[in-house]
Order: C-alpha cells, then sequence, then structure tokens
C-alpha cells in the first residue's frame, strides 16, 4: 500500500515516488486561486493529494466554464491540457 493518495504518484516503483516528493514542495490552495494562466509557461507539476483542481475555459463573451476537473483519483488518459 502507498502511502501517497496521489494515484500517479503511487502508481510508481517506491524510489521515483520517493526522488519526485523529495524534490518537490507540499502547497495549499485557496478555492479559486489560479494556479496556470493562458499563454504562460506552466512553471510547475502539481501532484494532488487531496481535493479538486479544475481547468476553466473562457468563452468569447468572457464566461467560463469548467472543461476538466482533476482529483488525487484522476489518471490523465489523453494529453488534456
Amino acid at each position: 500500500m502507498s502511502q501517497y493518495q496521489n494515484l500517479l504518484l503511487a502508481s510508481l516503483p517506491l524510489p521515483i515516488s520517493e526522488a519526485i516528493v523529495s524534490a518537490s514542495e507540499f502547497m495549499h490552495y485557496d478555492l479559486r486561486e489560479k494556479i496556470i494562466e493562458p499563454n504562460v509557461p506552466i512553471k510547475f507539476i502539481h501532484f494532488i493529494e487531496s481535493g479538486v483542481m479544475s481547468l476553466l475555459k473562457v468563452m468569447q463573451d468572457g464566461s467560463q466554464v469548467e472543461s476538466v476537473s482533476y482529483t488525487h483519483l484522476t489518471l490523465p488518459t489523453n494529453r488534456e491540457v
């Protein structure tokens, strides 16, 4: 049994997941806090241990639609981002 809630981290061999976690920083994000912006290079990988992160699509009229949600149980099957 893995010590990680995140399925991706839990599925890796222990030495690899431990290397990733030892080079990582645990972060807390507030509700609706943005972690990436459109047209800005992504600098960090986020391994969700609890909670939900959503990818919002900004429509032409300025409204926003949730297009993808990720939890610690989500393993992407395609290049979704």
